[in-house]
């Protein structure tokens, strides 16, 4: 028991100073920290043998949910009423065009290029289509982007992460059960109404409970059991958790709307101090997932093969992705610049490439691993579009500076 304790004590603490070292490089370099968190695993895992996190693998079904839980909240908590209203519209048709082209695209270079068949491809497809939620957000809060950007990217990747989740584990069940496409259809919109309702309601619960708590020093603890409860609540009664949680905290991000606009009284949301600790949980989530997920790369991977798979499909991803940015905005270039550039994949994407085979469903084993391939490539295409961002950022600043003077 020893030796595990110290194991796990040794991994715990090599993910937290792997975080910290991926920060501090997006900060520095703008490359993805997934990327040097996937880097760090690999190194300590196959590279060199140092650590053996197979002890986690038990744990991951909890986890992964978890945190994906948690940053969807985050993302509810990060929109603001305001921007909601004045860029919803275009945010949720971007949000829907965008997933949509990314699995049509994947989709063709899955059965065209790699050879898969129709409903295995269709199954990678919906898993990788939308950009990571568990990535978006803390890049987000360390760039530059106009609200118009973060009402738009933040509501692509909660929608997005939402669909490929009722996609995935709709179709695994078509293929285990013969179902139909009516049977998936109102299964999908059931789990939206469901979810949707039952976030709003128990997120207003919760801060008209936030408003007369008076001890705000655990209120971050009562909040993250009260979105566990709504969550567990929301997927009883056969809605989208996930969604639920994304719901939850839009409503109680935004309670002193309500309370303005609304005239709904005496709501509050949670103080600057809850949302720090929030941070720092995902924060930890995060580094112990990706390191963990680069430990359990396999050689394989580096191969030519693997190298052209990736490049393929992240083609694919990145040419919808211009695409679609060209028809929906037609507004400033920094704007479109980084809608553009923004397409990291995370923890639901190798949750959700995971899931077809925990249910059972034959050969989707190897879904697993060209997932894998698109979080690779994917954050990479993100680190070289931010990179270009800041760039167009600091040439910008210079020649505003310089303005006066000339």
């Amino acid at each position: 028991m020893g030796g595990l304790a110290a194991e796990a004590f040794l991994f715990l603490g090599a993910s937290i100073l792997a975080g910290f070292l991926g920060r501090l490089a997006f900060r520095k370099l703008r490359v993805s920290d997934i990327i040097v968190l996937l880097a760090i695993g690999f190194l300590l895992g196959p590279a060199l043998g140092l650590m053996d996190g197979a002890w986690l693998t038990p744990a991951m079904p909890i986890l992964a949910p978890l945190g994906l839980v948690i940053i969807l909240f985050e993302g509810g908590l990060e929109l603001r009423w305001q921007e909601v209203r004045r860029h919803g519209a275009g945010a949720l048709t971007f949000s829907v065009v965008s997933w949509g082209a990314a699995v049509g695209a994947i989709y063709l270079v899955a059965t065209r290029a790699l050879g898969l068949s129709p409903m295995h491809a269709l199954l990678l497809a919906a898993a990788v289509g939308a950009t990571g939620i568990i990535a978006v957000i803390p890049i987000l809060a360390q760039v530059r982007a106009s609200p118009q950007a973060r009402v738009w990217l933040t509501t692509e990747t909660g929608l997005g992460d939402l669909l490929s989740a009722v996609a995935v584990t709709g179709l695994a069940a078509m293929m285990l059960t013969g179902g139909g496409a009516l049977d998936f259809g109102l299964d999908f919109g059931a789990r939206v109404i469901l979810g949707a309702a039952i976030g709003f309601l128990g997120g207003l619960a919760w801060s008209r409970a936030l408003f007369h708590i008076p001890e705000r020093s655990y209120a971050y603890a009562l909040t993250l059991g009260a979105l566990l409860v709504a969550y567990a609540a929301t997927e009883a009664l056969g809605g989208s958790g996930f969604l639920g949680a994304l719901v939850f905290g839009l409503v109680v991000g935004n309670a002193g709307a309500l309370v303005k606009d609304g005239g709904v009284p005496a709501l509050a949301s949670l103080s600057e101090r809850s949302r720090e600790h929030q941070g720092e949980i995902i924060f930890l989530l995060r580094s112990v997932y990706f390191v963990y997920l680069g430990m359990a790369l396999g050689r394989g991977l580096l191969t030519p093969t693997s190298a052209w798979a990736m490049l393929a499909l992240v083609g694919a991803i990145v040419a919808a992705r211009v695409l679609v940015v060209a028809l929906l905005h037609s507004g400033d270039r920094d704007t479109r610049m980084l809608l553009t550039g923004m397409m990291p994949r995370g923890m639901a994407t190798m949750v959700l490439a995971a899931t077809p085979a925990a249910m059972g469903v034959p050969g989707t084993e190897a879904l697993i691993p060209l997932a894998l391939l698109v979080v690779i490539g994917a954050d990479i295409a993100t680190s070289i579009g931010l990179f270009g961002c800041e760039r167009r950022a600091a040439h910008a600043s210079a020649r505003a500076e310089a303005a006066p003077d000339a």
